[in-house]
């Protein structure tokens, strides 16, 4: 997430976000300040896997349904979340809408999924928000990667088991960059947990 761009409503470090793309062996999403096709353009041709609007999902609900239609099956929409209303401008403002009622009309507009993020848990270290995470996926008929507060590997299975419930995937951030746990512990986790 190009956070200089979810702040400054345009993208600010492209060329950094290019480079990810350009070095990286895995699929990469990025978001941030994406309010044009031409951005989106931009990162779908340099290799982006898919492309997350946030703000814009909220405000434009139209720009979204073109950019679906534009680009198939690339366009994600970031939800970010506040005791269940949707925060925007990179968590600056907070809105009188539902995150669930968001989903659900973004759904026509053919989105391939949802980030949600519980901001109030978000780089806290202080385990996911479940309850709403759960509230949020089973409100949504789509696929959900959930994002904030993963702080040890408990937390990991517990947003696991919440797979039938429609979460897909998982963040993780701070715990990662403070050593709470490995990447290679997490992909062992991951295999007890499929195997």
């Amino acid at each position: 997430v190009d956070l200089d761009g979810a702040f400054d409503g345009q993208p600010a470090n492209t060329e950094i976000v290019k480079n990810i793309i350009y070095n990286s062996s895995v699929d990469i999403q990025v978001g941030g300040g994406i309010r044009k096709l031409k951005t989106i353009e931009t990162y779908v041709n340099a290799g982006a896997y898919r492309v997350i609007l946030g703000t814009i999902a909220q405000e434009d609900p139209e720009f979204v349904a073109k950019a679906c239609k534009e680009f198939p099956g690339k366009i994600v929409a970031g939800i970010d979340a506040h005791n269940g209303n949707v925060a925007i401008k990179g968590w600056v403002e907070v809105s009188n809408q539902r995150a669930t009622d968001l989903a659900q009309s973004l759904e026509s507009c053919g989105v391939s999924g949802y980030i949600f993020t519980d901001i109030s848990r978000d780089g806290m270290l202080q385990g996911p928000n479940l309850k709403s995470i759960k509230e949020f996926s089973e409100s949504a008929n789509l696929p959900v990667i959930a994002s904030g507060g993963v702080s040890q590997l408990k937390d990991i299975e517990d947003l696991l088991a919440l797979e039938p419930n429609g979460v897909e995937g998982i963040i993780i951030g701070k715990a990662l960059y403070n050593k709470n746990f490995t990447y290679p512990q997490t992909l062992e986790l991951l295999d007890r947990y499929v195997g």
